[in-house]
C-alpha cells in the first residue's frame, strides 16, 4: 500500500529508515520544532532546520494553524511512516498470515484474562491487489476494553490483580502495556504483519476490507471481592 524502503537509500540527505522511524514517533497529533530530529536522527540543529525545511517544502510536515511556531505530520508525512522496508513475500504465506491473525482475534476475545478485546478487524494495502507477491499484511484493528465502564483507579487495579504491567509507571504506561499484549498476538512474530489503529486508515483513506467483528466474547473474572470490578 506504500512504497518499500531499502536500508540503504536516503530520503532528503538522511537514512529513508531512520527518518521513517523518527516519523513513526511523531505520529499524528503532535506538534514538533524542527531541533526535535536531533533526538532520532543524530543530526546537527542546523541539519535539523534544513530537513524540516525539505519536509515542509515536500508536504510532509505543516505549520501548526494554531501555534505556527510548530510543525505537525500531514497526511502526506503519515503516508511515509507506514512504508516497509521487508522483502516481499508470497500469496500463500499472507494467506497463512491472515487465517493466524483471524484465529488469534477470536482466541484473544475468549481469553476473560485479556484486558481489550478486538472489535473489528480489517485487512487492507496491497494484500487486496492481484499480485502473486505482495509486500506485507497490512492489518486495521479497532480494540475495545473488557471492563470499558471502570474509572482509571478500577481498572489499574484490575491490571495489577491479574499480572498485568504490575510494574508500569502510570494508568497510561499500564493501557498501552495491555493494548500491547493484545497487538503482539495479532502480530504473530511476524515482521511481514504491520498492524494499524483504524484511524490511520481513515486519515489516509485507505480501501480495506472487513475479515473480523467480535461476536460473543468472554467477560473477565471477577477480581479481589471489588463488586466494581465484577462481571
Amino acid at each position: 500500500m506504500s512504497k518499500r524502503l531499502t536500508r540503504a537509500e536516503t530520503t532528503f540527505g538522511v537514512p529513508s529508515v531512520a527518518l521513517r522511524n523518527a516519523l513513526r514517533k511523531l505520529g499524528g497529533n503532535s506538534l514538533i520544532e524542527p531541533e526535535w530530529f536531533a533526538k532520532y536522527l543524530k543530526v546537527s540543529n542546523a541539519r535539523c532546520r534544513q530537513l524540516a525545511h525539505d519536509l515542509q517544502a515536500e508536504g510532509w510536515l505543516a505549520k501548526d494553524t494554531q501555534y505556527p511556531e510548530y510543525l505537525a505530520l500531514t497526511e502526506l508525512g503519515h503516508r511515509f511512516t507506514i512504508a516497509r522496508a521487508t522483502q516481499p513475500m508470497k500469496r500463500k504465506t499472507a494467506d497463512r498470515l491472515l487465517d493466524g491473525a483471524i484465529r488469534a482475534a477470536k482466541d484473544i476475545n475468549a481469553d476473560g484474562s485479556m484486558t481489550h478485546f478486538v472489535e473489528e478487524l480489517y485487512v487492507f494495502g496491497s494484500y487486496l491487489s492481484d499480485r502473486h507477491e505482495i509486500g506485507d499484511l497490512d492489518l486495521g484493528v479497532k480494540l475495545g476494553r473488557r471492563l470499558g465502564r471502570l474509572t482509571n483507579e478500577q481498572w489499574s487495579k484490575w491490571c495489577r490483580d491479574i499480572g498485568y504491567a504490575s510494574s508500569a509507571r502510570n494508568i497510561v504506561a499500564m493501557l498501552f502495556h495491555s493494548e500491547n499484549l493484545v497487538l503482539r498476538r495479532l502480530k504473530q512474530r511476524s515482521k511481514y504483519v504491520a498492524i494499524h489503529p483504524l484511524s490511520d486508515l481513515d486519515q489516509i483513506g485507505a480501501e480495506r476490507r472487513l475479515i473480523f467483528r467480535s461476536g460473543k466474547r468472554v467477560a473477565p473474572p471477577k477480581v479481589s471481592g471489588d463488586p466494581a470490578l465484577a462481571t
